[in-house]
């Protein structure tokens, strides 16, 4: 694995370019992301669900928008590879709140979400948006930029198949 080459920043741009350009032709407003391999995927961001929501906001036009708990604003800030806004949420206050407030700023449109996002994440940021903003699935525009590799993702994807087939021959 040592010829490895990890996703670039400039990558994950590009991938953000190419979901906002989709977003707009659709006239959706954000994509919602949760903890997991989209948010990764998109920002670099490496984190695990848990009870506390640690979410991205990737709006149709402009910067990336995290919201997560205070004391882990520290490490998101470092593994976040692309332009973006971190909005920390303190244990007494409600991070939907936080969510549907940051989507309510993004213009006209509905709020997509990824198919990974947990149905109560979902249905908390409706309630405290009030209605106001519709909800549509948004694992089309994810399958849309996942779907095609890139040079990049094709030579991790070659270095571990070649990991696997010489685990395979050795044993």
């Amino acid at each position: 694995a040592g010829n490895a080459q990890p996703i670039t920043a400039q990558e994950r741009q590009a991938r953000l370019a190419k979901v906002q350009g989709l977003m707009q032709e659709k006239k959706i407003a954000a994509l919602l992301v949760e903890a997991g391999t989209t948010l990764e995927y998109f920002t670099g961001i490496h984190w695990w669900t848990s009870e506390r929501v640690t979410a991205a906001i990737i709006p149709a036009k402009g910067q990336v928008i995290v919201v997560t708990p205070f004391f882990e604003s520290p490490s998101i800030h470092e593994m976040l590879q692309v332009p973006g806004e971190i909005r920390p949420w303190q244990e007494d206050e409600n991070p939907f709140e936080l969510i549907a407030k940051s989507v309510g700023g993004l213009g006209d449109g509905a709020l997509a979400v990824d198919s990974n996002v947990r149905f109560f994440v979902t249905d908390a940021v409706n309630k405290a948006a009030g209605g106001k903003r519709g909800t549509v699935p948004g694992g089309e525009l994810v399958r849309a930029c996942r779907m095609v590799k890139s040079p990049a993702e094709l030579a991790l994807m070659q270095t571990a198949n070649d990991i696997t087939l010489a685990a395979i021959r050795y044993v």
